[in-house]
């Protein structure tokens, strides 16, 4: 009788096992099926862009996802809605850095999207005009927005070279980067021109002079740094318009070239 009881007691506790199993995935298949017929109530996008940067809207991204669905997202169900393919292409416009795509309790989906930051527009010898972001990534210009970084002019990529233009544009991030990122030199340089042997020469906001930079190399600390030099014990008494060319080349000398000297 005892180990009837004990076969009886097992029997009821495998059931009540499998009637808790059965009963969850009765309640998944249900949520699942329930949230089939769910359906987008409203869009909302949101852009993160750098100040004064702007470089693409909230409508373009809207548009964008509307042209990738067939037609408006607001309406379908959140089924349908393939949101690992939608960020993927948001993410191959030139402008977007990463695109994030969620729904809400109240069926809404959100679109975060993180913009690009430029440091550079770039128009060279040919006429081809773009931005370079902080990943040296290439973005085209925008019709509807312009940005205040520095200007690269003259041989960018005009030599069909495709290794000698890679050197050129990494050097040209290099020295963007560090020039963005000093107080000084960032509200002095405006443009950088590049010559066709590929070094580069910085024409300060105001034109006072061209300061002949040279090529980036382990040395452009201590270029600069002689640079400021100058510029606080040299320029600061005699003027700032004194000196055609500040030379800056070599690490261990500055030239300043007078605009009477012939």
């Amino acid at each position: 009788m005892k180990r009837f009881l004990f076969i009886l007691k097992r029997v009821i506790q495998l059931l009540l096992i499998i009637a808790v199993i059965v009963g969850f995935v009765f309640t998944v298949g249900a949520a699942v099926n329930k949230n089939k017929t769910f359906v987008c109530s409203a869009i909302q996008v949101n852009v993160e862009y750098p100040p004064f940067m702007q470089l693409v809207n909230e409508k373009d991204i809207e548009d964008k996802i509307t042209y990738l669905s067939g037609r408006s997202i607001v309406g379908k169900p959140l089924s349908a809605i393939d949101f690992n393919t939608l960020e993927k292409e948001l993410e191959r416009i030139p402008y977007v850095k990463n695109a994030e795509i969620y729904t809400t309790q109240n069926h809404s989906v959100h679109v975060d999207i993180v913009q690009r930051k430029p440091i550079l527009r770039v128009i060279n010898n040919d006429g081809v005009s773009y931005y370079l972001s902080e990943e040296q990534t290439k973005m085209p210009l925008p019709n509807t927005f312009t940005t205040n970084v520095p200007l690269a002019i003259g041989y960018v990529e005009t030599h069909e070279d495709l290794e000698g233009d890679s050197i050129v544009l990494k050097q040209l991030f290099d020295l963007v980067n560090y020039v963005q990122k000093d107080t000084m030199l960032s509200a002095l340089i405006d443009q950088i021109y590049v010559t066709e042997t590929g070094s580069f020469e910085l024409i300060p906001k105001f034109n006072y002079h061209t300061i002949l930079f040279g090529k980036v190399d382990d040395k452009m600390d201590e270029r600069f740094q002689n640079l400021k030099t100058f510029y606080k014990n040299v320029l600061i008494h005699k003027g700032w318009t004194d000196y055609k060319t500040i030379n800056i080349q070599l690490p261990n000398q500055i030239i300043g070239v007078k605009r009477d000297t012939v």
